[in-house]
């Protein structure tokens, strides 16, 4: 799906004009989702916070987040790991296309999806 503009405005210095579309930094709609998994057996959660795979209980200290990448294989994340993949908001715009005098905002999502890429990487490796 291609990007829509939040905005358009044009910038003009004496005879040039220069329109400027701007867009969105981030893709609400379209983001990661995280399963709770067990943190011993790294097995997914009922509803209920019941291990699928033991058939017991599963306390809150003992949930973990985790990302699956395959059918039941996941990648676990710590509460460190989740916190670098935050998205940082910037509020600079930055040129994306200069020969069509097009301008876009700066996605800060890139490094984010470079950590969950790595980290399935690491995991099919385990397996």
């Amino acid at each position: 799906m291609a990007a829509r503009s939040i905005g358009t405005l044009t910038i003009s210095f004496g005879l040039v004009a220069i329109p400027v579309k701007l867009y969105s930094a981030t893709e609400a709609a379209r983001g990661i989702s995280f399963n709770l998994l067990h943190k011993t057996c790294g097995s997914r959660l009922r509803q209920q916070y019941f291990c699928i795979k033991e058939d017991v209980p599963v306390s809150r200290d003992e949930m973990v987040k985790g990302y699956e990448f395959a059918k039941d294989q996941y990648v676990m994340f710590t509460p460190e790991e989740l916190k670098t993949m935050e998205e940082a908001g910037t509020q600079r715009i930055l040129p994306n296309k200069l020969g069509g005098a097009h301008l876009g905002v700066a996605r800060a999502t890139a490094s984010e999806r470079s950590s969950v890429g790595r980290a399935i990487e690491r995991a099919q490796v385990e397996t």
